[in-house]
């Protein structure tokens, strides 16, 4: 894994969907965004002065052809403060299996290369925004099967078990002194 670099994926669960979501992450994500995206009303600077997490209208793009695959919402996340601590574009699009599959092909083809599985957390985790306990906790979450298991995770993912080691931990070290 190489954490300098774009990265890639539907970020929705497979099948059709009336909204499907396409996320970037890295360094360049914004540039390639903007590769594969038409505003329908140009935004100033061209991206330079992006409003966060702001829906912009406009059409994701093959950047070879320059042909519209779909109509859909780019939403631009500034880094540090985005999920993976990395500036994060997302498209939302349709969520039909053919327009996702062609629109992560013009992501892919604009700068990004495909997600490893967990690489998005994975990010995150070494990004500092979240800690072992609460990336570990995000699968759980996506998996949880009943309430008490949603509810567990949920709570892992908001912190409560980090916050219960720090507590022993500090009194372990009170101890020790």
């Amino acid at each position: 894994m190489d954490s300098s670099d774009n990265i890639a994926a539907v970020a929705t669960p497979c099948g059709e969907g009336g909204i499907g979501i396409i996320r970037i992450s890295g360094k360049c994500a914004l540039e390639t965004g903007l590769k594969v995206f038409s505003f329908s009303s140009q935004p100033p600077c061209k991206g330079t002065e992006l409003r966060e997490k702001y829906f912009y209208y406009g059409h994701v793009v093959d950047p070879g052809a320059g042909s519209p695959i779909d109509d859909g919402f780019f939403v631009y996340m500034k880094g540090p403060s985005s999920y993976t601590g990395e500036d994060v574009v997302e498209l939302h699009i349709h969520g039909g299996a053919l327009v996702l599959r062609r629109a992560l092909g013009a992501v892919l083809t604009g700068g990004a290369r495909m997600a490893e599985p967990g690489e998005f957390t994975r990010r995150a985790f070494l990004s500092g925004r979240l800690d072992l306990a609460q990336a570990e906790a995000v699968i759980d979450v996506i998996r949880a099967g009943t309430d008490a298991a949603l509810s567990s995770a949920r709570g892992r993912l908001e912190g409560a078990l980090s916050k219960r080691v720090d507590e022993i931990k500090r009194t372990v070290t009170a101890l020790v002194a």
